[in-house]
């Protein structure tokens, strides 16, 4: 069940034939059911998530069980009195489009707990601002509460140039507070089941971190199925990897998180032809980790994911995938 990808790399790496049994459940809940696409609306929805570790043939192991989570769980509602635009506030998938053969979210993943305004329409596109945090509980007793990162969001969405070409701006900027605190690390445990009480707290010391995401994504369409997608990224600081969740949440004192910095350049162009479906990836990332050795990265990712229509419902899809990951002083 373990995905095979390169150190470093950003992507679920060879997708095809290379993922765990998970699985997702989406439920919506129209407290205000829309007929018309401006006329006012409020859902509650919600989104579970299910992993099997597949330890052995028809069960798991009991240490390593199988986890169910909820990874959306949000309101949204909008055009109200007149006023077309939407307001959301929970935990949410709040991201752009993937890469699909990697099961890459590249562009502007900001997805976790916050609310914001979007689809405010400015003539040309819609806007959107948001506030998201990301919190890391692991560390207790913290001069500052529980340590987090905030961030504001801001999107420029379907900025039309020509009748087949689209912009999507999406700025980003990011702030953790210093403090102190204790880290639990769980030591194996005892003939009892039980850790020796207090003796594995660890001192953390963070300062104050801080940085910025900005990224354009070009939209060409070849025609209603077929389009091209060019982005190109650059974020610093704690918002280097250009993300919420799975990103530091404060900047440990010493490991120069302020000092980070990465450019990502990614292609995507996808074909669908009359019994062949086309996609390609090229992705391109070069990234310093602020560190006093082997601190420099490069990332190269080149892949083709050619479908074979046989029928409406049956399909057979192959991948070719070639990367390779530098790492440098």
């Amino acid at each position: 069940q373990y995905m095979l990808s390169n150190p470093g790399a950003r992507g679920n790496e060879f997708r095809l034939g290379n993922e765990g049994t998970y699985a997702e459940a989406y439920f919506t809940g129209h407290v205000l059911k829309t007929s018309a696409a401006k006329d006012p609306f409020f859902d509650a929805n919600l989104t579970f998530a299910y992993g099997a570790q597949m330890n052995s043939q028809y069960s798991d192991h009991p240490s390593i069980p199988d986890y169910a989570s909820v990874v959306q769980a949000f309101a949204k509602g909008g055009n109200f009195d007149g006023l077309h635009f939407s307001a959301w506030a929970g935990k949410r998938f709040y991201r752009d489009v993937d890469l699909h053969m990697n099961d890459f979210f590249y562009f502007a993943d900001m997805s976790g707990v916050g609310g914001g305004v979007e689809d405010i329409d400015v003539g040309n596109g819609t806007a959107a601002i948001a506030l998201m945090q990301h919190s890391d509980n692991t560390v207790q007793k913290a001069t500052n509460g529980i340590p987090s990162k905030q961030a504001i969001d801001l999107r420029l969405r379907d900025f039309h140039l020509f009748a087949h070409e689209t912009l999507n701006f999406w700025l980003a900027a990011g702030y953790s507070a210093p403090g102190t605190g204790k880290k639990f690390n769980p030591p194996p445990t005892t003939g009892t089941g039980t850790p020796p009480a207090g003796s594995y707290d660890i001192p953390v010391d963070y300062e104050a971190g801080n940085g910025v995401a900005a990224g354009v994504r070009w939209r060409h369409a070849f025609d209603e199925k077929s389009r091209n997608d060019f982005a190109v990224m650059y974020g610093t600081g704690v918002m280097e990897n250009f993300t919420m969740d799975n990103s530091v949440a404060y900047a440990q004192t010493g490991t120069k998180v302020n000092s980070r910095k990465r450019t990502r350049i990614v292609e995507n162009p996808v074909f669908e032809l009359e019994h062949w479906g086309i996609s390609a990836g090229l992705v391109y990332e070069d990234a310093d980790s602020g560190a006093d050795s082997d601190s420099h990265s490069r990332w190269y990712s080149v892949g083709i994911r050619p479908i074979y229509y046989f029928t409406e419902h049956f399909h057979l899809a192959l991948d070719r995938k070639s990367t390779r990951l530098n790492s440098s002083h």
